[in-house]
């Protein structure tokens, strides 16, 4: 595997050429221990960690499966649900975040070319990258890693368009209705004149012997618990606070009680002189303001009235069929609610558990046949130089990353920001324009949840289709780590060259360590920025995932609790998307502040350019040098000689070297 600290030594030839050979001793290394050292112990640790990943998965997709044939991973308090699901979440994204570390790691392995890769490229006038992932090199490396390389970045799309829909809330929502009666007819023993409330367009039902309207059916059941004392009483503010809400998940229907005298006289629209309902209102789920029923227009000049005076509310007459023309001359007393058992749940998907399975499967064989693949360490092949004029520019961090990689992270970013704010946009746009309603602030909205504001029909009623509609902000993520990643490679490759500009230090090699050599484990990229790039990459994984989610809702109609009907739906939380947007902007400026570091002076940018590499090290095969194995002694860079037409010589030296002087030719 080529590694950036390599360095030349002197060819065997007669004429003063160089050559490029392996920073360690080339003689082969017994078979298993080559395994516990370098690069290899990574990709063997990285295939580890992708086969301790698929074993959860399998084993929760079994059990799970089972368990999710009979009922739900868990179903009650919608606030409990709302935490396991959480916590799942983090969970998921944590296997997700190593998979995808684990992925970029052997990529790059992978990408990193042969000594004979490198060969056939110079001789082609073409040069490679080492010491990072890289695209350009695929046309040169074998069909077998390309064909790997390829299994691991295309087995990534799928796995992070499904991987956090294999669990999710489903959260119930009921109808129900609303009804305005005295306190007499709630101390009566029997629902006097409730067979003689009359609403034209009711659906009819059978029910036994007799055929009666839904609504009067409904009004005697809730009679009976109320007179039987199953239904609970709400005063005039915590009845108001417990049904303005969007989604009811723990009660259902209502009765406003008014006093005898306050009940209006005349009724000639929808209910008989007999009936003892006066006031009625049915929710539905299709209604754009589910308790515009608590205040009349205009809604948000009147909520906060009534929250603090909650002792004269009161209902209006309206113009659905619900309603007559007059209202009561009194305020409402008391609520009395059907309050029922929430029945929120937390779902297993088995058809994505088992395409996530698969994926998983698939990268754990791929980066245990990274781990067997073989390869050497650099090129071997020389090449003509000339002196050039030092200027004396001192560079900075970003200048080691090229145009188009950078580019690429640019539009990128752009393209994710463009995408985020649009959809902030349109979700503060939603709640300006509504006029009816007092909405909860915005911001109030937490992570993850679920609302019918935020909510949008893709128009497929399959759980596959909105899962990866609802995951496609991870696979935005995805790319972004590993352009970030390849970003802070390129940086800190650059700056591990030009630290050899000012101290003496042993080559950090991927494999065993030799003499004053250095061991690492890791390829280009040092622990001390892999790890927190994996922490931000967990972190904004489970974001998008709060950000952007697949929605599952229960819906019960206001006449039963047995059948209901399922709606799927994709959800976004204002809140998350703009944590999202702060973690991006966050990390931009980390960049930023990184990317503007500047190297020491006399340092030179060799980047990721194997002729770079190869005019950056040529040794000079004379002096304190001649004849030792620099590769496993510390070494500096600097001017260590002359060379024939007078231009200073600069290289890898064992010895003393001197600094690079402005306007000098080396």
């Amino acid at each position: 595997m080529l590694g950036f600290d390599a360095i030349l030594q002197p060819g065997q030839d007669a004429k003063p050429t160089y050559m490029i050979l392996p920073p360690n001793d080339p003689s082969p290394q017994p078979s298993r221990r080559k395994y516990l050292q370098g690069w290899r112990f990574g990709a063997i640790n990285c295939g580890i960690a992708a086969s301790v990943v698929f074993l959860v998965n399998l084993v929760a997709t079994i059990v799970c499966t089972r368990h999710s044939r009979d009922e739900p991973l868990y179903k009650g308090d919608c606030e409990r649900a709302r935490q396991i699901n959480t916590a799942l979440h983090i969970f998921i994204n944590i296997l997700s975040t190593v998979l995808l570390s684990s992925s970029n790691y052997c990529m790059q392995c992978l990408s990193a070319p042969t000594r004979k890769d490198v060969d056939a490229a110079h001789a082609l006038n073409k040069w490679l990258d080492i010491g990072i992932m890289s695209y350009r090199n695929l046309r040169f490396i074998s069909k077998k890693r390309v064909a790997l390389w390829a299994l691991l970045a295309l087995s990534s799309v799928p796995l992070h368009l499904m991987f956090n829909s294999v669990v999710y809330m489903s959260i119930t929502d009921h109808e129900y209705s609303v009804f305005g009666v005295t306190q007499s007819f709630i101390n009566s023993s029997g629902c006097e004149g409730c067979s003689e409330m009359y609403r034209p367009d009711s659906i009819r039902v059978e029910d036994g012997p007799s055929s009666e309207y839904e609504n009067t059916v409904l009004l005697q059941n809730l009679h009976r618990q109320a007179y039987e004392g199953r239904l609970e009483r709400l005063e005039n503010l915590d009845c108001i606070n417990a049904y303005a809400r969007l989604i009811q998940s723990d009660r259902r229907n209502l009765f406003l009680v008014f006093r005898d005298d306050d009940a209006p006289i005349v009724r000639w629209i929808t209910f008989s002189e007999a009936s003892p309902v006066f006031w009625a209102h049915s929710m539905h789920f299709y209604d754009p303001v589910p308790y515009s029923w608590i205040s009349p227009p205009p809604f948000k000049n009147t909520f906060n009235e009534l929250q603090n005076s909650p002792a004269n509310w009161t209902v209006e007459s309206c113009d659905d069929y619900w309603c007559d023309d007059s209202s009561p001359s009194g305020p409402i007393q008391y609520c009395l609610s059907e309050k029922i058992e929430p029945q929120c749940q937390i779902r297993w998907s088995t058809e994505i558990a088992m395409v996530v399975v698969l994926l998983n499967f698939l990268k754990t064989t791929d980066m245990c046949l990274v781990s067997m693949d073989d390869a050497i360490l650099i090129q071997k092949k020389s090449f003509k130089i000339r002196a050039r004029r030092w200027n004396g520019q001192r560079h900075k961090w970003k200048d080691a990353v090229s145009g188009p990689r950078s580019g690429f992270l640019f539009l990128l970013v752009l393209a994710i920001l463009t995408a985020i704010s649009f959809l902030l946009h349109k979700s503060i746009q939603i709640y300006n324009d509504s006029d009816r309603e007092k909405l909860a602030n915005w911001t109030e909205i937490g992570f993850g949840a679920i609302d019918p504001r935020t909510m949008i029909d893709i128009g497929s009623p399959n759980v596959l289709a909105n899962a990866l509609v609802a995951n496609s902000a991870q696979l935005a993520v995805s790319v972004f780590y590993f352009s970030y990643n390849s970003l802070f490679t390129n940086m800190v490759l650059g700056y591990e060259w030009a630290t050899y500009a000012y101290q003496k230090k042993g080559l950090r090699v991927t494999t065993q360590a030799k003499g004053d050599q250095r061991s690492s484990y890791f390829l280009s990229l040092p622990y001390r920025f892999a790890l927190p790039m994996m922490i931000a990459s967990g972190l904004m994984h489970w974001v998008m995932s709060q950000s952007f989610f697949f929605v599952a809702l229960d819906r019960y109609s206001a006449y039963n609790l047995v059948g209901y009907t399922k709606s799927f739906k994709c959800g976004f939380s204002p809140i998350a998307i703009i944590t999202g947007l702060v973690v991006v902007v966050v990390l931009l400026l980390v960049a930023f502040v990184v990317g503007n570091l500047r190297h020491p002076h006399n340092t030179i940018l060799v980047g990721s350019c194997s002729i770079a590499i190869s005019a950056a090290c040529h040794p000079l095969l004379s002096g304190e040098d001649e004849g030792r194995d620099l590769a496993q002694e510390k070494l500096q860079w600097g001017v260590v000689g002359e060379n024939p037409d007078g231009s200073g010589h600069c290289s890898f030296s064992g010895g003393p070297v001197d600094e690079l002087k402005k306007g000098g030719m080396y």
